[in-house]
C-alpha cells in the first residue's frame, strides 16, 4: 500500500512558519523566504492566502483534492 503524502490546511502551514521562525521579525522571515515583510505578515495573520512564492520559500506546495458530495448527477 502507498503511503499518503500528508497535506496541510493553511492555517496550519501559517503555525508551521510561525514556529519555525519563532521570535524573529517579519522583516527577517521575508528577507530569508526572499518575501516582503508586509506580505509575510498579512499571511501569517491570515489576512492573505500563502502564495505559490511563499509555499515555495517554506518547502511547501499546494495541492487541489477533491471529493464527492454525495448528490448523484448523471449516474
Amino acid at each position: 500500500m502507498k503511503k499518503r503524502d500528508r497535506t496541510y490546511t493553511a492555517d496550519q502551514v501559517r503555525k508551521f512558519v510561525a514556529e519555525h521562525f519563532r521570535g524573529e521579525t517579519h522583516e527577517t522571515i521575508g528577507l530569508t523566504l526572499g518575501l516582503s515583510a508586509g506580505f509575510v505578515g498579512m499571511v501569517l495573520s491570515g489576512a492573505r492566502e500563502p502564495s505559490k512564492a511563499f509555499l515555495q520559500a517554506a518547502g511547501f506546495e499546494r495541492v487541489v483534492r477533491y471529493r464527492r458530495s454525495g448528490a448523484r448527477h448523471g449516474g
